[in-house]
């Protein structure tokens, strides 16, 4: 079965794409960069920053990790400004980064910028759906654990069958994806360990 890649569809409310363009906002005013520094420095257009920092559009997820680099902080801070001892978050306070028509979903559980950036997400990909993903920061860790169905996964020029009940942890350097070619719905967690910035 070949995996066909679907068009994301809206998946994050208004209040936080309002969260998240603040915080953008607050970020960049804080190291004084202009839009142009800001774009060099993320490799995102000026124009999606525009409208990323006017809360008119819902960026994908490669364009967060890009965004949230350009910082030095984990994705989970671009939405949550200030730290705490002991982050506890419920399911409704999670965010649907990604979500396609056949009803996969990539949702954000929680996450901490210090002393490292590390964030946990769960993934439900529906069959017959990939999520391809740019290469991270050199060092960034993912751990995945699946739960039900068999992920494939490829890293680069390899790719393997991750079955449930099977782990793995892979350095995110390279271009990378996460495909469901099997029959049934295909559930993981996942835990990002980003270098210390």
């Amino acid at each position: 079965m070949t995996a066909r890649r679907e068009a994301p569809i809206a998946s994050v409310s208004s209040q936080t794409l309002q969260a998240l363009a603040e915080t953008v906002r607050t970020l960049r005013g804080r190291k004084r960069w202009s839009l142009a520094t800001m774009a060099e420095r993320s490799k995102v257009s000026r124009g999606m920053l525009r409208q990323i920092e006017a809360a008119r559009t819902n960026p994908s997820i490669g364009t967060l990790i890009q965004v949230a680099n350009a910082f030095g902080v984990g994705v989970w801070q671009l939405f949550s400004i200030g730290e705490q001892q002991v982050k506890t978050a419920a399911w409704d306070e999670s965010l649907v980064l990604w979500r396609t028509r056949r009803g996969s979903t990539a949702r954000l559980l929680v996450g901490v910028d210090q002393p490292q950036p590390v964030e946990l997400w769960t993934w439900d990909i529906a069959p017959g759906d990939i999520y391809h993903a740019a290469a991270h920061t050199r060092n960034t860790l993912e751990a995945i654990h699946v739960r039900q169905g068999t992920l494939t996964f490829t890293l680069g020029q390899t790719t393997m069958p991750v079955p449930a009940r099977h782990s793995i942890v892979a350095r995110m350097d390279r271009r990378h994806s996460y495909a469901n070619e099997g029959r049934t719905q295909l559930r993981f967690e996942m835990t990002v360990i980003d270098p210390a910035r």
